[in-house]
C-alpha cells in the first residue's frame, strides 16, 4: 500500500469512522462516536487485538501522522 493509499483511507476513516470500519469487516455499535470507545469495542469484542493496535500507531508516528 502506497503513502496516498494510506492517507486516503485515514481521510475516510475520519470522515464517517463507522461506515469505513464496517468496509473493514468491523462492527462498531451505532451509539458508540467516541474514538477510544470505538477501540475498546473492537479489542473487548474480539474483533482486533492490542497488538494490531499497536502496530497501527508505530505506522502513524513514522508517518507523521499524528493520532
Amino acid at each position: 500500500m502506497n503513502p496516498m493509499q494510506i492517507m486516503q483511507m485515514l481521510t475516510n476513516l475520519k470522515s464517517n469512522p463507522l461506515s469505513f470500519l464496517a468496509s473493514k469487516g468491523l462492527n462498531v455499535p451505532q451509539g458508540i462516536n467516541d474514538p477510544e470507545q470505538m477501540v475498546r469495542h473492537l479489542i473487548n469484542s474480539g474483533q482486533i487485538n492490542q497488538n494490531a493496535i499497536n502496530q497501527a500507531m508505530k505506522m502513524a508516528d513514522q508517518m507523521g501522522i499524528k493520532i
